[in-house]
Protein backbone atom coordinates (compact mmCIF):
# COMPACT_ATOMS: atom_id res chain seq x y z
CA UNK A 1 0.00 0.00 0.00
CA UNK A 2 1.19 3.49 -1.33
CA UNK A 3 1.53 5.73 2.10
CA UNK A 4 -0.80 8.17 -0.63
CA UNK A 5 -3.38 6.14 -0.62
CA UNK A 6 -3.88 6.30 3.01
CA UNK A 7 -7.83 8.08 3.95
CA UNK A 8 -7.35 11.47 5.97
CA UNK A 9 -8.61 11.44 8.96
CA UNK A 10 -11.51 13.37 10.93
CA UNK A 11 -11.16 12.36 14.39
CA UNK A 12 -13.73 13.11 17.28
CA UNK A 13 -12.23 15.02 19.50
CA UNK A 14 -12.27 12.21 22.10
CA UNK A 15 -12.75 8.61 21.22
CA UNK A 16 -12.42 4.74 22.41
CA UNK A 17 -10.71 2.79 19.87
CA UNK A 18 -12.27 -1.26 19.67
CA UNK A 19 -10.09 -3.97 18.47
CA UNK A 20 -11.69 -7.12 17.60
CA UNK A 21 -11.62 -10.37 19.72
CA UNK A 22 -13.34 -13.54 19.73
CA UNK A 23 -13.27 -13.83 23.53
CA UNK A 24 -15.88 -10.93 23.69
CA UNK A 25 -19.58 -11.26 23.06
CA UNK A 26 -19.68 -8.54 20.70
CA UNK A 27 -16.13 -9.31 19.37
CA UNK A 28 -15.05 -6.03 20.03
CA UNK A 29 -12.95 -5.08 23.15
CA UNK A 30 -11.54 -1.77 24.86
CA UNK A 31 -8.47 -0.81 23.16
CA UNK A 32 -8.11 2.86 24.83
CA UNK A 33 -9.46 6.33 25.11
CA UNK A 34 -7.89 8.76 22.99
CA UNK A 35 -7.89 12.78 22.13
CA UNK A 36 -7.33 13.65 18.69
CA UNK A 37 -5.26 16.05 19.67
CA UNK A 38 -2.68 13.75 21.17
CA UNK A 39 -1.82 12.37 17.59
CA UNK A 40 0.61 13.61 15.14
CA UNK A 41 0.51 13.43 11.28
CA UNK A 42 3.41 11.17 10.09
CA UNK A 43 5.70 13.38 7.93
CA UNK A 44 6.59 10.69 5.59
CA UNK A 45 3.44 9.23 5.66
CA UNK A 46 0.49 11.85 4.25
CA UNK A 47 -2.67 11.08 6.58
CA UNK A 48 -1.55 9.19 8.42
CA UNK A 49 -0.79 9.69 12.44
CA UNK A 50 0.69 8.71 15.30
CA UNK A 51 0.29 9.42 18.89
CA UNK A 52 3.24 9.00 21.47
CA UNK A 53 1.57 10.62 24.36
CA UNK A 54 -0.35 7.47 26.01
CA UNK A 55 1.87 4.91 25.90
CA UNK A 56 3.53 3.01 23.40
CA UNK A 57 2.75 4.65 19.87
CA UNK A 58 -0.16 4.63 18.22
CA UNK A 59 -0.30 4.44 14.31
CA UNK A 60 -3.62 4.89 12.46
CA UNK A 61 -3.07 4.23 8.66
CA UNK A 62 -6.68 3.85 7.41
CA UNK A 63 -6.88 2.36 4.30
CA UNK A 64 -10.93 2.52 4.17
CA UNK A 65 -13.71 3.62 6.35
CA UNK A 66 -17.04 2.47 6.87
CA UNK A 67 -18.63 4.30 9.47
CA UNK A 68 -17.24 3.36 12.45
CA UNK A 69 -15.29 0.66 11.42
CA UNK A 70 -11.30 1.42 9.83
CA UNK A 71 -9.17 -1.09 8.07
CA UNK A 72 -5.92 0.37 8.42
CA UNK A 73 -2.23 -1.39 7.95
CA UNK A 74 0.53 -1.84 10.08
CA UNK A 75 3.85 -0.76 9.45
CA UNK A 76 4.71 -3.94 7.52
CA UNK A 77 1.38 -3.32 5.06
CA UNK A 78 -0.76 -6.20 7.28
CA UNK A 79 -4.38 -5.14 7.43
CA UNK A 80 -6.44 -4.92 10.62
CA UNK A 81 -9.37 -3.30 11.87
CA UNK A 82 -10.65 -1.17 14.70
CA UNK A 83 -13.57 0.31 15.44
CA UNK A 84 -13.50 4.41 16.27
CA UNK A 85 -16.25 5.78 18.75
CA UNK A 86 -17.01 9.17 19.66
CA UNK A 87 -17.08 9.62 23.75
CA UNK A 88 -19.37 12.58 24.66
CA UNK A 89 -17.98 15.32 26.89
CA UNK A 90 -20.08 13.78 29.61
CA UNK A 91 -17.77 10.57 29.52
Amino acid sequence: MSSGQYIKLDLPDVFEVLVPSDAAPDHWVDYGIYRADEFSPIEAEPNAVVNTVSGSPFFIRAVRVDGDLYTCVDGGGDEFMIRIVEVSAGG
